[in-house]
């Protein structure tokens, strides 16, 4: 188990987060805004809830195919929010790669929650990769890409493009 004192240390033992992940009513990541401004946004939550409106965040996971033993890689994985919900749903293994270290210890943190509040995080690793085109390789052996908004990441485009061709990769977001 976590108490959420725990938690509340780790998420504030950063100055800024690179993504928002909720563990609660007003305890959540944050990129250093106000107490006044985390109730105002909790509160948006709520009502978003209330009146059947969904975050970005639950439109992107409702819309994932099946990933139950699926090899995946979360390309620009921030905090590893997408990775560790893949990872919770079945995936065989998740790898979140992203360029920025405090991400990669952010999302091997918030790994660390899940686990002890007893969410069934599977087989997932965080790598800090500075280059994705230096490391195309890891695109063989996965069935699903994610990488969303993070064409930085990806190098110039048409090789990335050429050797996702080439993998066995079923599904690219």
């Amino acid at each position: 188990d976590i108490s959420r004192r725990e938690i509340r240390r780790i998420i504030d033992s950063y100055d800024t987060w690179y993504q928002r992940i909720r563990f609660g009513f007003l305890l959540e990541t944050h990129n250093g805004t106000t107490f006044a401004h985390k109730v105002s946004r909790e509160c948006r939550f709520w009502l978003r809830n209330i009146l059947g409106r969904r975050t970005r965040e639950d439109v992107f996971l409702a819309g994932l195919p099946d990933v139950a033993r699926k090899k995946i890689i979360d390309i620009g994985c921030n905090a590893g929010f997408k990775s560790l919900e893949l990872s919770c749903r079945g995936a065989e293994f998740v790898l979140g790669v992203d360029r920025n270290p405090v991400a990669i210890q952010q999302a091997e943190d918030i790994a660390k929650i899940y686990r002890k509040s007893g969410r069934p995080v599977g087989n997932i690793e965080f790598r800090k990769i500075e280059d994705m085109n230096n490391h195309l390789d890891l695109l063989d052996d996965m069935d699903i890409v994610i990488a969303c908004c993070v064409l930085y990441h990806l190098g110039p485009l048409d090789r990335f493009i050429d050797r996702l061709l080439q993998s066995k990769v079923s599904t690219f977001v």
